[in-house]
């Protein structure tokens, strides 16, 4: 179904992200963009989530070597963990793809 642009609902702008990707803004306000899923399978490789550079590998964990941030194989191979830069970034609802948080 398409918007029915007699409404208002119709492309006001597009405007990129931090990493230059396209985000549409509708007249309502609604801002939508692509997500791809190839950002978030595994690449062997680990980027820190707080500087965005990717880490050094040990044996048992990835350590980032400009702020300190540790991610342990157990919590990769878990959650999935960072592996690729565009995953380190916060979707729209504040995640980091690790599912919704509870509020206990």
């Amino acid at each position: 179904m398409g918007r029915d642009k007699k409404k208002g609902g119709g492309l006001s702008k597009i405007l990129f992200d931090a990493l230059g990707e396209a985000v549409h803004v509708f007249e309502d306000g609604t801002a939508i963009k692509k997500l791809h899923a190839a950002d978030f399978l595994q690449t062997g490789k680990q980027f820190c989530k707080e500087c965005h550079c990717e880490m050094d590998k040990s044996s048992n964990y990835w350590d980032c070597p400009v702020c300190g941030y540790t991610i342990f194989k157990e919590e990769v191979e878990e959650t999935g963990g960072y592996p690729t830069l565009e995953s380190t970034y916060e979707d729209d609802f504040g995640y980091f793809g690790e599912g919704e948080e509870d509020d206990d």
